[in-house]
């Protein structure tokens, strides 16, 4: 028997991402956006046209802007940041507080006690650390599923975003985010029982969380068929998504009135529309200008929202199915519970959690000077926009 030639390369295997691979480029994307916005509240609150909101929608601690360094730290505080640290602190009132998962006033709650704070500074570091950990997720299962290449730019152009600040403030966004990316990412590597505690804990955070039901039964049978193994150990585990979900209803079942998180988008004048509608509705009312604030809102809605649709739309080809899945009926669910004068508020806001579709936006800019074009347009608006928001704006 002879031996191979000593020239021959016997091919050695091709290393997997590794989550530590994408934390220089995700530390550095997480400051600068941190820096950005923190420079914006500190310059710009206080010193452009502020909108007064009645007193009649400002729950019980919400407070007009005033100019100042603090706002560099709490100039996020506005708008829904009030129920969640309501909530955090004296627990579910009113029924408009039902719309408000949970999750993260409860971690806000956990933590308070040691930072030493009534909830704002937990509320913030829970926020940012969370968005950090999200981002370098995001990057290690965008390596996974194309490559570093791709991974590097869509961490850029999800913080990028033009309302990705809200990953950044004391909003739910970016602990939903982790979650979700979490539940998908222990799905692909077949660890089914921390998929589903991860998914469960997406589905106490964010009512949309209830959307990774499907998208990970998908993923389960399709593993299953791949390899032939049971799909029943899978699909059960996916289907602890439901768990967490179904502990909010127990809550307020508990409080004698189960309906309560059902209900409780109308305290905020939302109904049930088809999404088509919605949809149809929004491009008509957008078409009519900007003569009136609300027509100004109405168009800013729609031009950011058009963009992320257009990207699922075209992109799910190139996803497997359990992203499509997600993407896909997380756009139903969020166009089919929305506000007639205004179908798309909030939904430039909703939509960053849907994380597949900054893949296909990566995909489509490989050319560098179309990339840096994209991300410095996009940078502008995001400030732009986190300064209205800062100053009580409406604006999502």
């Amino acid at each position: 028997m002879t031996s191979a030639p000593a020239s021959v390369a016997v091919p050695s295997e091709v290393r997997a991402p590794r989550m530590r691979d994408g934390i220089p480029l995700c530390v550095s994307v997480f400051v600068c956006a941190r820096l950005m916005l923190s420079l914006i509240g500190a310059v710009g609150v206080g010193h452009v046209t502020q909108y007064e909101p009645p007193a009649d929608e400002l729950p019980a601690g919400w407070r007009a802007a005033t100019a100042g360094f603090h706002n560099a730290f709490d100039g996020t505080d506005r708008w829904d940041a009030g129920w969640y640290l309501r909530i955090a602190r004296d627990g579910y009132g009113s029924r408009g507080s039902a719309a408000f998962f949970p999750g993260y006033p409860l971690t806000i709650r956990g933590l308070s006690p040691l930072v030493g704070d009534a909830g704002l500074a937990a509320a913030l570091l829970i926020s940012n650390a969370a968005f950090l950990a999200a981002l370098i997720v995001f990057h290690q299962l965008g390596s996974e599923e194309f490559d570093v290449a791709t991974a590097r730019r869509s961490v850029v152009l999800l913080a990028a975003f033009p309302t990705a600040f809200f990953f950044l403030a004391p909003y739910s966004e970016s602990l939903f985010l982790l979650l979700a990316l979490l539940a998908f990412r222990e799905a692909r590597r077949d660890r089914w029982a921390t998929s589903a505690l991860a998914g469960a804990a997406a589905g106490f955070t964010r009512s949309i969380g209830i959307v990774l039901l499907p998208a990970l039964l998908v993923e389960a049978i399709q593993r299953s068929r791949q390899d032939g193994r049971r799909a029943t150990p899978r699909v059960l585990a996916a289907c602890g998504v439901i768990v967490g979900p179904a502990a909010y209803l127990a809550i307020w079942a508990a409080r004698g009135d189960v309906a309560a998180p059902l209900r409780a988008q109308s305290a905020f004048g939302r109904q049930q529309m088809v999404p088509f509608v919605a949809l149809g509705r929004a491009i008509v009312l957008a078409a009519q200008g900007f003569r009136t604030p609300l027509a100004t809102y109405r168009a800013v809605d729609l031009v950011i929202t058009v963009p992320v649709l257009v990207a699922a739309c075209v992109g799910w080809r190139g996803w497997r199915p359990s992203y499509t899945t997600y993407v896909g009926l997380g756009i139903v669910f969020l166009l089919s519970d929305t506000i007639w004068d205004r179908p798309l508020v909030s939904v430039p806001r909703y939509l960053i959690v849907f994380f597949p579709v900054w893949w296909t936006f990566a995909r489509w800019l490989r050319d560098r000077g179309a990339f840096v074009l994209a991300v410095a347009c996009s940078a502008i608006v995001w400030s732009a926009l986190a300064l209205a928001f800062m100053n009580w704006v409406p604006i999502f």
